[in-house]
């Protein structure tokens, strides 16, 4: 049974990285629901994506980085009305606003789906900050296995290598893969993170905004 549960996780997540994210139909339903002023928004994301579509992993990475590091950061709880809730790439632009997490996964799959970016390079890390003595979630890049990671944060907005960044340190990090499979290697991520990451998942495939 665990391996059919995760043969069909692993096709999922295989399918979803093949689809682009900020479609036509999408931007339709981002004007029904929210306004012009909102989709604005995602059609300046698309002409971003467009202008570093051929470019080198830094430059995609520096420029995906840049672009949502401009929303503004807010608690679930403001936000959701939830103590914890991992919103869609939609969901986090449309409001604007969002934690950690949603900041890391709106880049990740931008830069895996509609910049196709190779998804073995990317982790998601949790760190603490020495200064605001808080945990979060930052995306690491790495251009090989044996490179030191550059950072995506949403605290300091340039990434920067992690060599750059003595003011994190890192607790624990997780590929899409082992998150959606909930690997007993990986100790100290939860059962509960997981079946929230495969509902991130559901919930991106469904377009939901």
């Amino acid at each position: 049974m665990k391996k059919y549960l995760a043969f069909i996780f692993l096709s999922l997540l295989t399918a979803l990285f093949s689809k682009e994210l900020y479609t036509n139909n999408l931007l339709k339903k981002i004007n029904q629901k929210y306004g012009k002023y909102t989709e604005n928004r995602f059609i300046l994301l698309k002409k971003k994506i467009n202008s570093v579509r051929n470019k080198s992993d830094i430059e995609k990475i520096e420029t995906i980085n840049n672009f949502f590091n401009k929303v503004k950061y807010s608690s679930d709880l403001k936000v959701w009305n939830k103590k914890d809730y991992w919103a869609t790439p939609y969901e986090f632009l449309a409001k604007d606003k969002g934690d950690s997490e949603d900041f890391v996964f709106a880049k990740y799959f931008t830069l895996v789906n509609d910049l196709k970016m190779d998804s073995n390079k990317l982790s998601f890390t949790y760190v603490k900050s020495k200064k605001k003595k808080v945990s979060y979630m930052v995306l690491t890049y790495y251009k090989s296995k044996k490179s030191i990671p550059i950072i995506l944060d949403s605290i300091n907005y340039k990434a920067l290598p992690a060599s750059k960044r003595q003011d994190i340190v890192p607790i624990y990090s997780f590929s899409a893969k082992s998150a959606g499979l909930n690997r007993k290697s990986n100790s100290k991520f939860k059962a509960s993170q997981s079946l929230k990451f495969r509902r991130l998942l559901e919930n991106i495939r469904q377009e939901k905004i």
